[in-house]
């Protein structure tokens, strides 16, 4: 198994601490989900993303 399993609630608090300390990238393995990839993702998409937003990019 690759990773953990976590709640939504718990990934968001996850997440900020991964932005709190400069990650801006992960990968989410979804190989060993109990649950369809597409169930997984529109969670993410309407429960997660929405706590976060884009990254910003400093165009010189």
């Amino acid at each position: 198994m690759l990773g953990f399993r976590i709640g939504r609630n718990a990934l968001i608090d996850l997440l900020n601490i991964y932005k709190e300390i400069g990650v801006n990238h992960l990968f989410f393995a979804l190989l060993d989900s109990k649950r369809p990839a597409e169930e997984v993702i529109h969670e993410l998409g309407e429960e997660v993303l929405p706590n976060f937003s884009a990254h910003k990019v400093n165009k010189s």
